[in-house]
């Protein structure tokens, strides 16, 4: 084949050869750029539902976010063993997330399922909560029960945020909060703060620092016969009193004796004194009694 059409078949050809080359070159360059890049290793969640920073970082706090809708009367029980909840009057709550996570609160959950995993319980602590009622935290032997009350109709959200240090970064002296279970041993010549009174239904709030008690009524019926040490208490006519017997007792130690009453009765620690909650969801008018223990100021 001579002439023009031996000279297209050269060209067709010489075309082709350098359309494979162009093609090659990018792919080759590809591959051994592949093979040149080190391999990165994926890094898996802890079980324990914290990110890989915080698991080994023992300097950030663990924390716990709580969201329920609640009906009456409830309290989420947490300790060494786990997650679980305790219905006390009215309706279930309707949802329950804990971390985001939608609970079920008939089951039952290990301490990891939470993302307290690595959690010191003794040094929780309060952060943030809100609701129409009560919502507190009770520090107990080995580890906490978060108390909600709705005293109202129909069911209301509520949220509590907590604190926690991890295991590995627990403070060798205990946080205020923590020193209501940290020791049972009564202190020698101690002053004791006892407070009752008769609960329809509704909530009630109770500050003692230093200064002054004061009480706040939070929503539907006010107490009635409430005393303090055996003295008689209007708080409705007069909520704050400045000489109540605890100007020798420092408020730091104080540690709860006993508390009675059949829907909430908490104290928490704060770092000036002391809150008392009392919140009675199911009505009835019984006593509801806080008893507290203090060392004297040295």
């Amino acid at each position: 084949m001579n002439g023009p059409e031996s000279m297209k078949a050269k060209i067709l050809i010489f075309a082709s050869i350098l359309l494979l080359l162009i093609l090659a070159v990018p792919a080759f360059l590809l591959i051994r750029l592949l093979n040149e890049t080190p391999t990165i290793p994926l890094q898996l969640a802890p079980a324990d539902g914290t990110d890989s920073a915080d698991a080994v970082d023992p300097t950030k706090s663990i924390i716990l976010n709580i969201n329920a809708a609640i009906d009456g009367s409830d309290v989420m029980n947490i300790t060494s063993s786990g997650f679980a909840w305790t219905h006390k009057a009215f309706q279930w709550p309707k949802s329950l997330a804990i971390n985001g996570v939608d609970i079920d609160p008939h089951s039952k959950q290990p301490l990891s399922a939470l993302g307290l995993g690595a959690a010191d319980l003794s040094t929780a602590q309060v952060i943030h909560r809100s609701g129409r009622g009560t919502v507190a935290m009770e520090l107990i032997d080995d580890g906490i029960r978060i108390h909600f009350s709705d005293p109202q109709s129909g069911d209301a959200r509520y949220s509590i945020q907590i604190a926690f240090a991890p295991r590995s970064a627990a403070p060798a002296k205990l946080p205020a909060t923590s020193a209501a279970i940290a020791t049972h041993s009564p202190p020698d010549n101690p002053i004791f703060l006892d407070v009752k009174a008769t609960m329809a239904t509704g909530g009630d709030v109770m500050t003692v620092t230093p200064d002054h008690a004061q009480w706040r009524h939070n929503d539907s019926d006010w107490p009635s016969n409430v005393t303090m040490n055996g003295q008689a208490w209007d708080v409705r006519a007069n909520p704050t009193l400045d000489n109540f017997g605890l100007a020798d007792a420092d408020l730091s130690t104080a540690q709860v004796v006993s508390h009675t009453g059949q829907d909430t009765a908490v104290m928490e620690k704060t770092d000036n004194g002391v809150v008392i909650y009392f919140s009675s969801a199911s009505g009835g008018g019984e006593e509801y009694e806080m008893k507290i223990r203090f060392a004297r100021k040295k």
